[in-house]
């Protein structure tokens, strides 16, 4: 607190007048605009769907969402040489990946998700092939980070590393193998989405949440057979 003393020349000195000034309320502003600048964590939503079939048109159910939620599918085919294609109007994160061995290929895309969505929808494969899809929404998403993937033959799966470039992301941990190789383990500290399978290719979706930035880390997913997989993780940024 200041004290500041007036005198009239020649007159009484009066008594002194205290006064007081704070910078509290330019503070109080620039934390509220920075709280509302904050971002939220993707939320994976409830009602996820899976299928598996064949056919050369591969129709799933669209899962639960809102609009502006993006809708994921992820699909593989007991195919290398037949061309996996997108329903209309999702974008590839990746699309028509072979495994190490030639047995199958493996695609996801997604989309956000309009006003109105049909009930179903499909992607198409290059001749009649067996095939398996999980669908799912996420809310809060703000775009695809990056995704690694590793590739072997075993009993465990390895979903690799990423580094993400921000705070309060979605991690997904994707597997898809040769063969009916159900259940598979639920890494730690992850929430199941869907698996599926049928005799020739089976995958299955887990996802966890990361606070920092950096390393997500990888995981290892036990799978009941010992057959050709593949292990992606992809992370979702904040929206």
């Amino acid at each position: 607190m200041n004290w500041y003393r007036w005198y009239i020349y020649g007159g009484p000195e009066p008594t002194p007048i205290p006064f007081s000034f704070s910078s509290s309320s330019t503070s109080s502003s620039s934390s509220s605009s920075s709280s509302s600048a904050s971002i939220s964590t993707p939320i994976v939503n409830s009602g996820a769907t899976a299928v598996a079939q064949t056919a050369e048109t591969h129709t799933f159910n669209v899962p639960t969402h809102s609009e502006g939620d993006v809708i994921y599918v992820f699909a593989s085919a007991e195919t290398t040489s037949g061309t996996m294609t997108a329903p209309s109007g999702y974008s590839a994160v990746f699309q028509n990946v072979s495994s190490s061995g030639s047995r199958y290929n493996y695609s996801l895309w997604r989309k956000a998700a309009g006003a109105s969505e049909p009930a179903t929808d499909s992607w198409t494969v290059s001749g009649s092939q067996e095939g398996c899809t999980i669908a799912w929404s996420v809310t809060n998403d703000g775009g695809v980070d990056g995704n690694a993937t590793t590739q072997g033959n075993s009993s465990t799966v390895t979903c690799p590393d990423f580094t993400a470039t921000v705070a309060n992301v979605l991690v997904l941990r994707l597997v898809t193998t040769d063969k009916d190789t159900l259940p598979h383990g639920l890494a730690p500290g992850h929430t199941w989405i869907d698996d599926i399978a049928d005799p020739a290719n089976c995958i299955s979706v887990q996802y966890e949440t990361k606070a920092s930035s950096g390393s997500v880390g990888s995981e290892s997913i036990s799978i009941s057979a010992s057959e050709e997989w593949d292990g992606i993780t992809v992370v979702v940024k904040p929206g």
